[in-house]
């Protein structure tokens, strides 16, 4: 009995030391809860708010915590199947919503934390009051710079205080937990360095009409992603499109502007635009998913590279919220509008429609699917494209 008790007092203790709580976010359309040891996050968020709070936080303080939360997070990881670098963008998810009122050094230093437990390898810098975080990888992290901070190892900046890296830093800690600084000189550059554009006309069918539309594209990417490990095609949907095609796009179709009550009628414009203007062919034939530039600046799209195209082009010129609506062999996309259409989706309490880009169809109207015979089998929301 006396065991008993002992160990009855032992578990008291424990959950006293331990206080847990539930971090609730979403992440591509579902809910996520996290059990956070909430009485560590609150002592990270109120000891971390600057570069020297963050290198005097005792190294032993964190221990007990972190690990509760790496253990908790892995096990979410597993479970979703999520990888890569998706494991990324998930924890900066979390990270946002648990220290959603913290400073940038505090949420820098969580993520930290939280990789090196999930045995990523990284390292935490500072210069001043800057923060800087590394993480090591073999594969290009698109539109991040990378340093070599040890000779023939890449590391990628993924997030800081400042957009200027100093030529030196200080190092505070490693993936060992390893606390003494010293000095590196990063000898960096961006992944793609120079960029390759080209001019592009695309003749498309609108209203009956014949029509041409003059864009310069970006063909730097393409060239760079044959050697690079297939993603999911969500990410390649997300790809930020570049901002010189976007805004060529933008005034070549709609030279006088958009009023709000001409946004439907543009959005029909745009994708009678990627419907007749990009040429259709399977991806077994591409050979993999292609992001809105490679697709612009390619002979032929899949439903997938088409899809990625409305995205970024409709979302920076039309305040719609958008879905991705994957169904058997299949992708289409989904936006938020006021009108009469049929086949409205109800997500999250929000009503929209099928725009599908696949379609050659003139007839094909907004809100009709592509067959009568496909289901929706999964529904993600994507991010307003700023």
């Amino acid at each position: 009995m006396d065991k008993v008790y002992a160990f009855l007092i032992v578990v008291i203790c424990w959950s006293f030391s331990i206080q847990v709580s539930a971090q609730t976010f979403s992440y591509f359309g579902d809910t996520i809860t996290v059990h956070v040891p909430s009485n560590w996050i609150s002592e990270i968020r109120t000891n971390t708010e600057t570069t020297e709070s963050i290198m005097s936080f005792p190294s032993d303080r964190d221990i007990e915590g972190v690990q509760s939360l790496g253990k908790e997070i892995r096990t979410i990881l597993d479970q979703k199947d999520i990888t890569g670098c998706f494991q990324l963008g998930f924890l900066r998810q979390f990270v946002s919503a648990a220290l959603s009122d913290a400073t940038i050094h505090s949420r820098l230093f969580l993520e930290w934390m939280i990789l090196t437990e999930l045995d990523y390898r990284c390292f935490l810098a500072y210069s001043g009051e800057e923060l800087y975080l590394f993480l090591r990888s073999d594969s290009p992290l698109r539109n991040h710079e990378y340093y070599e901070i040890e000779e023939g190892k890449r590391y990628f900046l993924i997030g800081s205080t400042s957009q200027i890296v100093p030529d030196n830093l200080r190092l505070r800690m490693n993936s060992k937990r390893d606390l003494v600084p010293f000095d590196f000189i990063p000898k960096g550059y961006p992944v793609v360095k120079n960029s390759i554009y080209a001019l592009k006309t695309i003749r498309y069918h609108h209203l009956g009409r014949l029509d041409s539309l003059e864009i310069l594209v970006n063909k730097t990417r393409r060239e760079m992603m044959i050697d690079v490990p297939e993603m999911p095609y969500w990410e390649y949907v997300q790809m930020p499109i570049d901002v010189r095609t976007s805004e060529m796009i933008r005034q070549g179709l709609f030279p006088e502007g958009i009023s709000v009550g001409d946004s439907i009628k543009a959005l029909k414009k745009l994708l009678a635009v990627i419907r007749s203007g990009i040429p259709f062919e399977e991806n077994d034939t591409v050979g993999y998913y292609m992001t809105a530039d490679e697709a612009l600046a390619s002979e032929r799209a899949d439903c997938e590279d088409r899809v990625a195209v409305l995205y970024q082009i409709s979302s920076s010129i039309f305040p719609f919220e958008s879905i991705l609506i994957e169904m058997e062999g299949h992708l289409s996309i989904a936006v938020g509008l006021h009108g009469d259409f049929p086949n409205p989706i109800v997500h999250h309490g929000k009503t929209f429609y099928i725009v599908d880009p696949s379609i050659d169809d003139p007839d094909f109207e907004i809100g009709d699917f592509p067959s009568d015979t496909l289901e929706i089998l999964k529904i993600m929301a994507l991010p307003t494209v700023e």
